[in-house]
């Protein structure tokens, strides 16, 4: 899904007066931010984003080893001072935590016992053990539903603070480019496009959903 994404980027960057900026958030070990950088290069300027101390020591590591100019920063996506840092991108991607917690709970033992659920599970208030920093934004997504949707709510709240404005876009030589594109669990594509066609100040206008290689909708891209 990410190379797909990176081909229509590219289709775009004929025409761009500057790099694309984009912020790649719950960035994990950098895989995404990290292929679009090797795909597109000097076309883009493009960080990572995460809260996970492992995660960014990996992800730091890994843009060191394949030498790709691509910076990894401590963000907690639930706090609105940590986003108002981040300043301004023109496109926002993401592959979140989004598994929910009773799918968590059928999984393999030896998953669960290897893998951080911080990193998986899609309903933060529910998560295993100990209480975590995603807490904190828990009024301002009401109760869980226990679908992983979270992370999906609170990446269309913030849309209008991260995102450059459309005239911007425009005038940069990038008009027509999406501006937010998530990968999303099998059978969440539907729920998610329409969290993001309620964002804020029309930060979505429309959304399609592209499927993997198996025809099932696996990433959610918006404009």
């Amino acid at each position: 899904m990410t190379d797909l994404l990176a081909d229509v980027i590219r289709k775009h960057a004929v025409e761009a007066r500057r790099p694309l900026r984009i912020l790649d958030l719950c960035s994990g070990s950098g895989c995404i931010s990290l292929l679009l950088k090797h795909r597109l290069g000097s076309a883009i300027d493009i960080s990572g984003a995460d809260i996970s101390p492992h995660a960014l020591s990996l992800s730091r590591e890994n843009a060191e080893t394949l030498d790709l100019d691509v910076k990894f920063n401590h963000v907690d996506v639930w706090r609105d001072a940590d986003v108002r840092g981040l300043g301004k991108v023109d496109l926002l991607v993401s592959n979140p935590p989004y598994i929910p917690r009773a799918e968590w709970d059928q999984l393999d033992k030896g998953v669960r016992e290897y893998e951080d659920p911080g990193a998986l599970v899609g309903d933060p208030d529910e998560l295993p053990g100990a209480e975590t920093a995603a807490t904190i934004g828990r009024s301002m997504r009401g109760p869980p539903d226990g679908r992983g949707l979270a992370f999906y709510r609170r990446i269309a709240e913030i849309l209008p603070t991260i995102l450059t404005s459309q005239a911007e876009v425009q005038a940069s030589g990038w008009a027509g480019i999406p501006r937010v594109a998530v990968e999303v669990g099998h059978d969440q594509a539907n729920e998610v496009s329409h969290i993001f066609g309620k964002a804020r100040e029309g930060s979505v206008l429309r959304t399609e959903a592209w499927q993997d290689q198996y025809d099932i909708p696996r990433m959610v891209v918006g404009w």
